[in-house]
């Protein structure tokens, strides 16, 4: 009775245990819920957030207002007696400065102390030049378009490869029964050899088969094996940490029907190609490098300066300065950023040739997954018939329970061929949302 007790309690707080254990798991059990995952645990798409974050933080405006400067100095001067009737002499001061860059070629200065003494200063550089605010911008729409992508590829896998291995397990599932099955069809093969109804040849030949079939189990387990940790590791989980249900053959009807009604009639452009975006924007860059770089880059100064107390203004200053140096000749650095302009030119024109033959392959692969699932339907129609028949056939005992078994995993097979005629046709719709 103890170790009754004992066993009762120890089974209770396993239950516990594991219920506990699986109310932690996150449970995907839509296509929406796994690619969403799926990007929210993807590192590169992560990354990408973080690198969009840093670009639009290092953004640059035509106005740099926001680079304004203050800053403030004190002193203190104490000057020692040189004889008992010439006491030491103690000064302080305190200035406070202030920098307002306007634009890159503008800026302007003031400055007082505590006794109102101070000076107001404007300088203006005419021939200043930069390409800085222009490469920040494009380096924030590189960012952008980087993190739309990396979200949208980790979506993707996420679901491809989900897809994958719920077909590998069902494929897998299948092929353990056939092996099964084949085996019992050997066993009784062999009771039938020593009835003698059938020759020796006839049972090695269904030897042969069973043997083949328990070779295509060994590999496909591999494959499942390996769908399965591709799936995993798309999802940046653990299987403990994720379950993921499967999803049958009317919903991924539905999740094709969605798309076709988010794409409204439209088929896309293959303009809207990342990697041909990034192309443009590569281009873009080495196109102001190229403009900002001068042949002569000399510098020309001009300054203006008041000078004020407490008593109103006292002075104005006023200075133009301008210099050329040897290091001013840049002939060399133009002709470099021309070439590098005109790689990136032509960059642009081979991107856009890749873009446009990958969006027609996606079209054409669109049509001919779409076709593959309309013969697989048919296959799958047909083999329900078969499975019917053989029901009947079964029934009348024209056939035996091996027989029968044999047609229900053929119908199970066509199940699982049309599954993944499914999930092609749905992955080739879900290709064409890049070029939105």
């Amino acid at each position: 009775m103890k170790f009754y007790k004992r066993a009762l309690v120890g089974s209770i707080l396993l239950t516990l245990i594991s219920t506990t254990a699986t109310s932690a798991q996150t449970v995907l059990s839509s296509i929406d819920s796994i690619s969403e995952y799926g990007a929210e645990h993807s590192l590169e798409y992560l990354n990408g957030q973080v690198a969009l974050k840093k670009a639009e933080n290092n953004r640059e405006s035509f106005i740099l207002i926001e680079k304004t400067t203050f800053s403030g100095t004190g002193d203190l001067v104490q000057s020692r007696a040189n004889a008992p009737e010439n006491p030491s002499e103690r000064s302080w001061g305190i200035t406070g400065r202030i920098d307002i860059p306007l634009i890159e070629q503008l800026n302007i200065s003031g400055s007082i102390n505590q006794n109102g003494e101070g000076s107001a200063a404007l300088y203006f550089k005419p021939l200043s030049h930069s390409d800085k605010r222009e490469q920040s911008h494009i380096t924030y729409n590189s960012a952008l378009i980087s993190a739309e992508t990396a979200r949208k590829e980790a979506e993707s896998m996420a679901v491809k490869t989900a897809l994958e291995w719920m077909y590998a397990s069902k494929n897998y599932q299948t092929q353990s029964l056939k092996t099964e099955l084949l085996g019992n069809m050997f066993l009784d093969d062999k009771i039938r050899f020593n009835l003698g109804e059938i020759t020796f040849e006839d049972l090695q030949d269904s030897m042969i088969i069973w043997s083949e079939a328990r070779v295509s189990l060994s590999e496909i387990e591999k494959e499942y094996r390996n769908a399965e940790s591709s799936l995993y590791l798309a999802l940046g989980a653990s299987k403990e940490d994720v379950t993921v249900h499967f999803i049958d053959n009317d919903e991924l009807e539905r999740a094709i029907l969605q798309i076709q009604k988010e794409l409204d009639g439209r088929t896309g452009d293959y303009m809207k190609n990342s990697q041909f975006k990034m192309s443009v924007l590569s281009r873009e860059s080495a196109e102001v490098a190229f403009k900002n770089t001068w042949i002569y880059d000399p510098d020309l100064s001009v300054e203006a300066s008041i000078q004020f107390d407490e008593n109103g203004l006292q002075g104005f200053t006023a200075a133009m300065t301008f210099s050329l140096s040897l290091d001013d000749l840049q002939a060399k650095e133009k002709e470099i950023s021309r070439e590098e302009y005109e790689i990136a030119s032509q960059q642009v024109i081979q991107s856009q040739n890749e873009a446009e033959l990958e969006y027609k392959q996606i079209l054409d692969k669109i049509e001919s997954s779409n076709l593959n699932r309309e013969i697989a339907w048919i296959e799958f129609e047909q083999a329900e018939i078969l499975y019917s028949e053989a029901q009947l056939l079964c029934k009348r005992g024209d056939i035996s329970e091996l027989d029968l078994e044999q047609s229900r995993l053929f119908l199970k097979a066509s199940e699982n061929t049309l599954f993944k005629a499914f999930a092609d046709e749905y992955m080739a719709w879900d290709s064409l949302k890049a070029y939105l």
